[in-house]
C-alpha cells in the first residue's frame, strides 16, 4: 500500500471516529464547536459536505506530497540555502520566506500536504479524546484551563503548531535527500572517471 493511501486512511478513520462520537454525544449538535454550527447555525448536512470536501483535498495533497513530488536537488552549502533555492531559485534569499510568496509552488504544495495532513490527524485525535472525556464523564482541571486559555480550540492550536514543526522537518528531510543524491552522483562520476583512466 502506498504511503499516501496509508496516511489518508489514518486521517479518514480518525475523522470517522470523531464524527461518530459527535453524533453519540450531541445528535442535535448543541455541544459541537464547529464554526458551521456555532457561527452559521448549519446542521449535519453542512458538516458532512464540508468533511467530504476536506477528504478530497487531503487525499489529493497526500497523493502529491508522498507519491508525485520529486526531491529538488540543489548544490548548496546548508539548509537555509536549500530552502531559499527550492522556493525562490536563489540560495541567498532565505528571509523572503517571511514576507514573499514563493516562485516555485510545487515544494510548497508538497510541504503543506505532508505537514497539514499529519497536523489534521493530531487535531482529530485531540477531538476524539475530548469526546471520550465527555462520554465517560472524565474531568481534568489542567486540561480545562489549557483549553480555556486557547479559546476552547486546543485542537486547532496544536494542529497549527505541529504543522509548523513538521514543515521545518519536511524541508530538513528534503535537504538531506538532496545531499545524498548529490553525493551519489559525485561518487558515480569519480567511479566512471577512474574506469576511463584505467581503460586508457
Amino acid at each position: 500500500m502506498k504511503k499516501s493511501l496509508r496516511v489518508f486512511l489514518l486521517y479518514f478513520f480518525l475523522m470517522l471516529a470523531d464524527g461518530l462520537l459527535t453524533f453519540y454525544n450531541t445528535p442535535d449538535l448543541n455541544m459541537e464547536a464547529n464554526p458551521l454550527v456555532t457561527v452559521f447555525h448549519l446542521g449535519w448536512g453542512a458538516i458532512i459536505t464540508a468533511n467530504v470536501i476536506v477528504f478530497v483535498l487531503v487525499f489529493m495533497s497526500c497523493k502529491y506530497s508522498f507519491d508525485i513530488y520529486k526531491t529538488i536537488v540543489a548544490d548548496v552549502n546548508n539548509l537555509k540555502e536549500y530552502d531559499s533555492q527550492i522556493f525562490f531559485n536563489r540560495p541567498d534569499r532565505y528571509r523572503w520566506n517571511f514576507y514573499k510568496l514563493p516562485k516555485n509552488w510545487k515544494p510548497l504544495w508538497a510541504l503543506l500536504g505532508y505537514a497539514g495532513t499529519y497536523g489534521l490527524c493530531i487535531a482529530a485525535i485531540i477531538r476524539i479524546l475530548e469526546w471520550l472525556m465527555i462520554t465517560f464523564d472524565i474531568h481534568s482541571n489542567i486540561y480545562n484551563r489549557i483549553n480555556h486559555a486557547l479559546f476552547g480550540r486546543l485542537d486547532i492550536c496544536v494542529c497549527i503548531t505541529i504543522a509548523i514543526i513538521l514543515g521545518f522537518h519536511w524541508i530538513n528531510m528534503e535537504y538531506k535527500k538532496s545531499q545524498f543524491i548529490l553525493l551519489q552522483t559525485k561518487n558515480n562520476e569519480i567511479y566512471e572517471e577512474n574506469n576511463f583512466i584505467e581503460e586508457k
